[in-house]
This record gives C-alpha cells, structure tokens and sequence, in this order.
C-alpha cells in the first residue's frame, strides 16, 4: 500500500457492480454531472478552496479503488489535488445556450475517470461574463448518490460563505 493511504476495505455490492461494469470499458456511463448557472458576484478563489476542502472532509472524494489479492478494494489517500479547471469564455461573448458550452458540458458529463488514481471527482467553472458563470461538477457514480449531493451542497453553501468572508 502507497505512503499516506489507508485500505478502507472491499467494496460494497453496488460499487463491485460499477467497477466491474467500469472495468468492461463503459467508462463515462456512470459519471453524475451537476451544471449550475451563477449569476452574480462570485468569489473565484473562495469556491476552488471550498470544493478542495469539502475532499478533504469527504473520504469517499479521496478515494481510488483498486485490487488487492484479486479482490477489488477501496483506498482512501490522505490528501490529493482536486481536478479544478477555470476556463474564461468572456471574450468569446458567449452564453450558457452556445454550442461551445454545451460541448463542454457534453465532455465533462461522458469524460471518463480513471478509477485507480483520486479522486473520483472534478470540478469545471466557465466564466462567460463579469457576473455570469456556469459551474459542471462531475463525480463517479461509485462514490456518490443523489442523496450526497443534498449534504454537499449544504456544506458548500457554508464553506463558500466562510471562505469569502475571510472566515
């Protein structure tokens, strides 16, 4: 085992389905894409740092999976670099409805995740103008449900708050 991870054990009966599934070359089916338009002042700097921490806090953003003794397992690192990408379309004069970001969001909805590095999870933040944004976090199925994202967005909400007053 790699310096600074923890073998959180094997997996339950719905990620060995995925990673079996995942491992049969349907890479990207199993991706949950979460596109948000912003509108308003937004605090770059404050949202980069509150999805870093919210992995930090979550384990299972942590987490790459991998086989030990033919037996596929869960291994938690300890820290890892989130798969942060700022891209800023304000000059191209676009918005959310242009064939170029719907293409985006179209990439990061089926771009597959390599399941045997961390994390499981990336985060793409569009600028389109001063006060316009369109935010794509995309996570794998195998870490997260629908019921994950209720918790992490209450927990974003408060980071980013925190973090944009200089909390």
């Amino acid at each position: 085992m790699e310096e600074g991870a923890a073998r959180i054990g094997p997996l339950s009966f719905a990620q060995s389905r995925l990673w079996f599934l995942e491992n049969a070359a349907l890479g990207g089916t199993f991706n949950l894409l979460y596109p948000f338009r912003l509108h308003g002042s937004l605090n770059v700097a404050a949202l980069e740092r509150s999805f870093g921490e919210l992995v930090r806090r979550q384990a299972s953003l942590r987490t790459r999976f991998g086989e030990c003794d033919g037996e596929p397992v869960q291994i938690a690192l300890q820290d890892v670099n989130l798969a942060w990408t700022f891209r800023d379309l304000a000059e191209l004069g676009v918005d959310v409805d242009a064939p170029l970001v719907q293409e985006i969001v179209r990439d990061e909805a089926t771009r597959p995740f390599d399941l045997r590095t961390a994390p499981p999870i990336r985060v793409v933040l569009l600028k389109l103008g001063v006060t316009t944004h369109v935010l794509l976090f995309a996570v794998h199925h195998i870490v997260w449900d629908g019921w994950s994202w209720a918790v992490a967005a209450r927990e974003l909400s408060e980071l980013y708050a925190a973090f944009s007053a200089a909390r």
